[in-house]
């Protein structure tokens, strides 16, 4: 089967493109072929990026907020993923998927769903621009945030396309609710993709170790300030060195290979990143989570209490037993595995 997978745009997030390889690594491993569907925004929001690019060029840093290309992250991508040629309407999505003779598309994971980027492309992470003849299953796609902001007309186009879905799943509880309380629909409890995999997966990728040293990783995507705040706390009677990758910096990003690596031969994590926590728990770290309500806190919330970590929620400084998690992490795994293959087997 030719399966397409519908994410946000592989871009400067090392979570983001690591959990749309986990998905496709898996679905190849179940003897799919696969291909990125490459939706952009739509054409007048491209229009107003470029202008944001063009006056970040002149120094306006307040329009600093759309990704760069980062050549380390790249590599990868182009190495890694088959795209397909970018489109930026729905119509054009609609041509795309049929020129490309798509079988089935797997819309998820990440923050596909969450109403402020969704509005951009038209609602077709919802799949309302989808042939109606290509199957579709939604797999753990994140609304984000905890409330529903979506309009009684947009509710109402999404209904109607979930009729068109032969599964749909999220990956946070309260993702689960929002698609009851709000689209009637049941949906499944699945883990992010990148749990799909296995720390050998990861290891297998990993660069060797990169620091002789005894260390400190810290991945954080809120303000320096805070990081340089949490990371002085919690290090002062570790005496490690400090590692760091900061994605609000200016500086060129470490490639995937690299940040694996930093996570696997750490000492200890501090992040503020739900898939910052996802590979410490994969390669078995202690960690500290700083909760960035920013970004949402119910996809962490979800992800540790389904594993048997909740009490990281009361006190970020507990040490994780590993002994304990590996079972529940495994269990998920099989769990989420079992829907997405019944899912793309009806």
């Amino acid at each position: 089967m030719k399966i397409g997978i519908l994410s946000l745009v592989l871009g400067r997030n090392y979570g983001g493109i690591l959990q749309q390889y986990a998905l496709k690594k898996y679905l190849e491993s179940q003897g799919h072929q696969v291909v990125i569907l490459n939706r952009q925004p739509n054409e007048s929001n491209f229009i107003k990026q470029t202008l944001r690019e063009m006056l970040k060029a002149v120094g306006m840093k307040r329009f600093n907020t759309f990704p760069r290309k980062e050549p380390n992250l790249q590599s990868f991508i182009q190495r890694e993923f088959q795209v397909t040629a970018p489109v930026s309407s729905s119509k054009a999505f609609k041509v795309l998927c049929r020129t490309e003779n798509i079988d089935a598309i797997v819309y998820g994971s990440d923050q596909i769903w969450r109403c402020e980027f969704e509005r951009h492309y038209g609602l077709d992470y919802f799949g309302v621009s989808t042939p109606v003849t290509i199957k579709q299953v939604a797999y753990a796609p994140s609304f984000g945030l905890d409330t529903w902001e979506y309009s009684t007309q947009e509710t109402t186009q999404i209904t109607k396309s979930f009729a068109n879905f032969t599964a749909i799943s999220s990956r946070e509880e309260s993702g689960v609710s929002l698609i009851k309380n709000y689209l009637h629909y049941d949906a499944v409890l699945v883990c992010d993709p990148t749990i799909l995999l296995t720390a050998d997966d990861y290891s297998k990728i990993a660069s060797k170790p990169l620091q002789s040293k005894p260390y400190c990783f810290v991945y954080w995507l809120g303000d320096k300030e805070t990081m340089d705040e949490v990371v002085n706390n919690h290090l002062q009677e570790k005496g490690l060195d400090v590692i760091s990758i900061n994605l609000r910096t200016d500086y060129p990003l470490s490639s995937i290979e690299d940040w694996l690596s930093y996570i696997k031969n750490a000492e200890y994590v501090i992040t503020d990143s739900f898939h910052g926590t996802v590979f410490s728990l994969l390669f078995h770290k202690q960690f500290y989570i700083h909760c960035n309500k920013s970004g949402g806190f119910s996809r962490l919330e979800t992800l540790l209490k389904r594993v048997g970590a909740g009490s990281k929620l009361i006190n970020p400084n507990i040490e994780i037993d590993y002994s304990v998690i590996n079972n529940r992490v495994s269990e998920f795994r099989s769990h989420s595995q079992s829907f997405l293959n019944q899912a793309l087997s009806q």
